[in-house]
């Protein structure tokens, strides 16, 4: 299964621009992952949004999926801190990438209908490390709740 994974993520060096994508993919995974995670549970709903996102945003194929999912929690159980992702992320991503990670990241934080204190300060910590303004912070939490038919007023 290992294997799978890494073909997906180590496709043919034949371009910067190429293994930038690889890259970008496994960071995605493992944040969107990461604040699924931080409740101290992912739901059936948080694990689904976060397929829809990576295959939607992402372009990983449905088929691999399952694989890219447990090579990514293989990734948070072997981390130490999200600095060595966060790292990438600055490295390798425009602030507008970053921006649609964090809006992302809300919505998986949404997809429950609860905002967990943990999730939040996950999400807030990611965004403070990739220097997110606190500003574009609130809007992406704004545009996710209002993509996850939300009321504003709820949360």
């Amino acid at each position: 299964m290992l294997s799978i994974i890494e073909k997906f993520f180590s496709e043919v060096k034949t371009s910067d621009q190429k293994m930038t994508l690889v890259e970008k993919r496994k960071i995605a995974c493992v944040l969107l992952l990461e604040v699924g995670l931080a409740d101290d549970g992912l739901s059936e709903e948080e694990l689904s949004k976060i397929c829809d996102l990576m295959i939607k945003n992402w372009s990983i194929d449905r088929n691999l999926i399952d694989e890219v999912i447990n090579y990514s929690r293989f990734r948070i159980e072997n981390s130490v801190s999200f600095y060595e992702f966060t790292k990438s992320v600055n490295d390798l991503m425009s602030y507008e990438e970053k921006f649609d990670l964090i809006k992302n990241m809300w919505e998986i934080a949404f997809v429950d209908k609860y905002l967990d204190k943990y999730e939040e300060f996950a999400i807030r910590k990611i965004a403070n490390l990739i220097y997110i303004s606190h500003q574009d912070f609130i809007k992406a939490k704004i545009e996710a709740k209002k993509i996850m038919m939300i009321n504003i007023g709820e949360l």
